[in-house]
């Protein structure tokens, strides 16, 4: 048995330099950011949802055309994630070691009304389900 090795791999030369430009980029982060305040008028209301939204980072770190993807629970969500995403400052992205814009940045903004992060329904039941396991009542559960 014969086996041949090539330094000479068979990639077009516009896939190598391709990959040699996705290698060399140094992706934005965020340095100064707050999140959105929640909506009083959603607090009271007991409404929860999110917000996908789509920005730019601008070479000096700043956000740039910030647009609402979609969202969810109340339109107050999409109006205070808006003001507060063009307030966040990144340190700008990184090609070749030339500061460059980054474009498509994407996150989503999570409104909830208890702090942990999870619907008052979900943090009820969580908790009751805990009491039961620590009184070794797992039976009570239903689910079985």
């Amino acid at each position: 048995m014969h086996v041949h090795a090539s330094s000479k791999l068979d990639i077009p030369d516009s896939d190598i330099k391709t990959a040699r430009l996705v290698e060399s980029i140094v992706d934005a982060k965020p340095v100064d950011k707050k999140a959105p305040r929640y909506p009083s008028s959603a607090a009271k209301r007991g409404r929860e949802g999110w917000v996908q939204m789509s920005f730019i980072i601008d070479t000096d770190g700043s956000v740039l055309e910030p647009t609402v993807i979609d969202s969810a629970g109340d339109v107050a969500f999409e109006r205070a994630a808006l003001r507060a995403i063009k307030k966040w400052k990144y340190t700008p992205a990184e090609k070749d070691g030339e500061v460059i814009q980054q474009c498509d940045t994407k996150l989503q903004f999570d409104f909830s009304i208890n702090n942990n992060g999870v619907s008052e329904k979900f943090s009820t039941f969580y908790n009751s389900a805990a009491k039961l396991l620590e009184n070794k009542e797992a039976d009570k559960l239903g689910l079985n």
